[in-house]
């Protein structure tokens, strides 16, 4: 739905049509907040290669319009043998890899990785500016939502609970709380079955892996 056609949607349960800067403000809100809550196939991508290219260095910065990490960061590999590496915490990074610091750091092939202040670290420190550094993720860049938005995000197949969830802010607004409570608990009843249906649809089969006896 266009921006437009879903403002005419709100109204059609708000009525008022005195408040249209609030009310496109709040579709923009809970777009950006189902964002936040759930990994959308709509907005899943693939990043560009990044590489660290001085040797010595072992950050690279995470995608501009960066949301939900998807899985491992893979490490592709020129020479062959590309593989992904582990995600650990910041903390366990900096237990195993204490020296970065160091006059003559140590280096070798990256096996770890961890998220933080908007940036990847790697570990071991790489001993070739040759790996590139590839990762799915989903797009969470803030566009404010108005009248000549071509597409509404989720409206083409949820537009209801995207609806709830508005109306619900903007009853809060207009401190109609009872009003407000009955639709979030709409929204967010409508927001978990959406959840569960794309995590349905994208996880795969759990397989015991053989331990020996």
């Amino acid at each position: 739905m266009t921006g437009a056609n879903f403002y005419t949607y709100i109204l059609e349960t708000f009525k008022r049509t005195d408040k249209s800067t609030e009310v496109y403000g709040a579709i923009t809100d809970v777009v950006m907040d189902i964002k936040l809550q759930m990994k959308a196939e709509d907005f899943k991508t693939v990043s560009t290669v990044a590489e660290i290219a001085v040797v010595g260095n072992y950050t690279f910065a995470v995608a501009s319009n960066f949301g939900h990490l998807i899985g491992e960061i893979t490490l592709v590999n020129p020479a062959g043998g590309s593989w992904s590496l582990d995600k650990i915490s910041k903390e366990t990074y900096d237990m195993i890899y204490p020296y970065h610091n160091e006059t003559n750091p140590a280096t070798g092939s990256p096996k770890h990785f961890c998220l933080y202040g908007g940036n990847f670290y790697v570990g071991p420190i790489p001993d070739l500016t040759t790996y590139k550094y590839q990762y799915n993720y989903t797009t969470e860049a803030a566009t404010a939502i108005v009248s000549g938005t071509a597409n509404v995000p989720f409206t083409d197949r949820y537009r209801f609970v995207v609806k709830d969830m508005v109306l619900a802010r903007l009853y809060f607004d207009l401190d109609d709380d009872e009003k407000a409570q009955k639709y979030m608990q709409l929204g967010l009843s409508g927001l978990a079955k959406i959840i569960t249906n794309e995590n349905y649809n994208t996880e795969a089969p759990a397989f015991m892996r053989y331990q020996g006896v």
